[in-house]
């Protein structure tokens, strides 16, 4: 086999590689979307199965990660023998994926802000009953209903 046409065969495989990855993304993206929609919502049961979709989506990423590592240990040298066409599709798939993934950190940004401001909102509002709580016991505590006193009718 030529050099050339394992070059293109390498190159090839690395278009496949890159093609899956970000259609992955952008299915995780599109499960950001649905998780900001649950955080909404205020839906924690959907948001959980979410969060199990996406960790299965990032589980699939890592084993593409995986099978993309001699690549990018051997890069300078692979994208010397890519054909210009393949050059520009590697170029265009990496730049579609970090457009999607900066979509998705940025998101998940927005998210967790929004998670820790309805944490900090539960957070004031159990403070609120448990103040609320112990005034009430002070109060009953203070409040307790004098007992009568016990009159001797007989030696008035």
């Amino acid at each position: 086999m030529s050099m050339t046409t394992q070059a293109m065969e390498c190159g090839d495989q690395l278009i496949e590689l890159l093609t899956r990855q970000r259609a992955l993304y952008g299915q995780l993206r599109d499960l950001t979307k649905r998780q900001t929609e649950m955080i909404d919502n205020t839906n924690p049961q959907m948001l959980l199965k979410i969060l199990a979709d996406r960790q299965r989506l990032i589980d699939k990423l890592t084993l593409i990660s995986r099978e993309l590592a001699p690549i990018r240990a051997q890069w300078n040298q692979i994208s010397e023998n890519l054909s210009d066409s393949q050059r520009d599709d590697v170029q265009r798939l990496i730049d579609e994926t970090q457009d999607l993934l900066g979509e998705i950190m940025s998101r998940d940004r927005e998210d967790v802000e929004k998670l820790g401001k309805s944490r900090n909102e539960v957070t004031r509002e159990i403070r609120s009953v448990q103040v609320g709580r112990h005034v009430n016991n002070a109060y009953a505590r203070n409040s307790r209903p004098v007992q009568p006193r016990s009159f001797d009718v007989a030696g008035q």
